[in-house]
């Protein structure tokens, strides 16, 4: 059984910090960062964020502008230009255009160090309603993944336009995922519960709840699809 506490205080209301404990109260090393995406007057403070926690990677979960409304501010660089946040340099060293989502590469600067974090951003999903597939949903998952080479890292910054809706979703599919790949118990509904007891309407819309449970259930049956596989060919 796993439960969560909230760490950071509030920035703006907009922020909430997420650890996760076991049974015998060791804490995880790897946590989450919610928040909502920049605005023109915190952009400063959302690089100062990452740069203080270490952040390895930025999910990024919403466009820019959506249905001609604007949610978030583009807080990155163009490719190969560098601009200065407060007292964080950040640089765009690459952009990697795919299907479903954006790779990009920073490097951060603040004073004699150095830093490079992961920018993945999602761009497939609608803002209203879901993913198309939980197949889709659970590669970008695990493409996140991929990007902790190191589990003493800082948290993964999570965001999209509230950050609540959107965000809320990928870290209790990710959480979970967790769960299943170390053959743990899945409390979907217990997940969502603990988050939002710390930062109200994660996993905002039904449809995004439902959403969690197709997920889970794809990535069971495609890990016992694999595992009938691997037994067939050991039979064979």
């Amino acid at each position: 059984m796993f439960y969560y506490i909230s760490l950071l205080v509030w920035l703006y209301g907009k922020i909430a910090y997420f650890r996760f404990l076991d049974d015998e109260g060791d804490s995880y090393l790897l946590e989450y960062i919610a928040t909502q995406g920049p605005l023109p007057n915190t952009v400063n403070d959302f690089w100062t964020l990452v740069w203080q926690q270490s952040v390895p990677v930025i999910v990024m979960l919403t466009q820019c502008v959506e249905r001609a409304v604007k949610n978030c501010e583009k807080y990155w660089p163009n490719t190969g230009e560098t601009k200065l946040f407060g007292d964080v340099q950040a640089n765009t060293k690459s952009e990697n255009i795919l299907t479903s989502h954006v790779q990009r590469v920073f490097v951060m600067k603040h004073q004699n160090q150095q830093n490079h974090v992961i920018h993945m951003h999602l761009t497939s999903w609608p803002v209203s309603g879901c993913p198309r597939s939980p197949e889709e949903f659970l590669h970008f998952v695990r493409l996140v993944r991929m990007q902790i080479t190191d589990r003493r890292s800082g948290p993964i910054l999570v965001h999209c336009s509230a950050g609540v809706g959107r965000t809320g979703t990928f870290i209790a599919v990710d959480r979970i995922f967790q769960h299943v790949q170390q053959k743990e118990d899945v409390d979907i509904y217990g997940t969502v519960l603990d988050m939002r007891r710390y930062r109200p309407h994660m996993v905002h819309t039904a449809d995004q709840y439902i959403f969690i449970y197709s997920c889970i259930n794809q990535f069971i049956l495609d890990k016992k699809e694999a595992q009938e596989d691997f037994y067939e060919t050991i039979n064979y």
